[in-house]
This record gives C-alpha cells, structure tokens and sequence, in this order.
C-alpha cells in the first residue's frame, strides 16, 4: 500500500505530461518551461499556473483514489517534494 500513491502519482504525471506535450496544448500551457535554458536545480520549476493545474492536479482526485485520511496526501506530497530537490541538488553538485 505505501507505493500506490508514488505509482498513481508517476502514472499520472507521466500521462498528462505527455498530454501538454501535444500540438494543441503545447504553446499555451507547456511551452515557457521548456523555453528556460540554464540547466540549474530551479530551472523544473518554471512552469506556468496552467502547466502545473495539469500536472498537480493528481492532489486534487487522490482523495477519491486512496482509501488515506486525507492529512495523509498533503504530507506525503511534501515528502516527495524534499526527495525531488534533494535528488536534484545532488545531481547539480556531481
């Protein structure tokens, strides 16, 4: 049970991602995060308010997906943000 929410979060992340990457939605929702240049820790976080309704938007449904109180997700979303910046600092200093 402690990996379904990682797995649904992975699944859906990776299938909206894709989604934004599709002609009609590109330019207007996803098109500013891939115009940053400088490859630094930050730079995954220029996105847009539509590019991350798009892809955060799994919090909002995941209280129907996963039977967790729902102080559970908020937390778990946290962690799992500490984890991508730490893992992205890492991989900055080499």
């Amino acid at each position: 049970m402690a990996d379904d929410p990682l797995v649904l979060f992975d699944a859906w992340f990776y299938w909206f991602h894709r989604l934004i990457h599709t002609r009609p939605l590109y330019g207007r929702v996803h098109r500013w995060h891939h115009l940053t240049v400088t490859p630094v820790a930050w730079s995954n976080n220029s996105d847009r308010l539509a590019d991350n309704i798009f892809l955060q938007s799994y919090w909002l449904v995941a209280h129907f997906l996963i039977p967790a109180a729902p102080a559970v997700l908020p937390q778990y979303g946290l962690a799992s943000e500490r984890e991508r910046a730490r893992h992205a600092n890492e991989a900055q200093l080499g």
